[in-house]
């Protein structure tokens, strides 16, 4: 019979968090894939999920063929700067940092050792005063954008690396990169740079899964 893709739960799990300052938090994420590793898909969220004050994200990976592929929706949303609580309104000022974007990335082996990578970056950054009403029929937010910009940013670089690897971190060989990063300028407000890095890590094990490393 011809294989058809099926997807099952890998890993999942939930953290939670309370503190006098940012009160009760929370992060569950899950992992999906298929038996013959072709497809992974992830996923993470906030428990209290609100479209533009939570954290989400997912990504899905196809691993079928020789380049494999990334395909990334991200949501970031930072609060800040919380005025006193207004007892006659029932509201609560603060500023808002968000980003939401999507990128696709794709890795090639071109031999054993080297690679290509290639990335291209679509982002909206924002930042704004957010007011809170809170009633017995929920929440309400009305906001004002102070700012906003939008952003490309494709990238391509070289990889040659000869790692080997003890469970989730490389323990032996060397890994260099080089690799150029630019962002255009879309409109006004548009951040633009062009950027060229290069990175050689030299890892020396010594013993069990205990290594020293060394980074130009």
């Amino acid at each position: 019979n011809a294989y058809k893709t099926r997807f099952t739960l890998d890993n999942a799990q939930a953290i939670y968090s309370m503190d006098s300052r940012f009160g009760s938090q929370g992060m569950a994420y899950f992992m999906f894939s298929d038996i013959l590793g072709d497809h992974q898909i992830y996923l993470a969220s906030e428990m209290d999920v609100s479209l533009k004050n939570s954290d989400y994200y997912f990504q899905y990976r196809y691993l079928k063929n020789k380049i494999d592929w990334d395909f990334v929706f991200y949501h970031n949303a930072v609060k800040y700067s919380y005025s006193i609580y207004d007892l006659e309104t029932n509201s609560q000022e603060y500023s808002r940092y968000r980003i939401l974007g999507t990128n696709i990335s794709g890795i090639r082996p071109l031999s054993r050792f080297i690679r290509l990578e290639g990335a291209f970056d679509l982002s909206y950054s924002e930042y704004a005063k957010v007011t809170e009403s809170y009633s017995n029929y929920g929440n309400e937010l009305s906001e004002n954008v102070k700012e906003s910009f939008r952003t490309i940013i494709p990238s391509i670089g070289y990889v040659w690396d000869n790692t080997l690897w003890s469970q989730t971190y490389p323990v032996d060989g060397t890994r260099t990169y080089i690799k150029y990063k630019m962002s255009p300028k879309v409109n006004e407000k548009s951040l633009v740079f062009n950027r060229l890095t290069t990175d050689i890590r030299k890892y020396f094990p010594i013993t069990n899964g205990i290594s020293f490393a060394s980074r130009f």
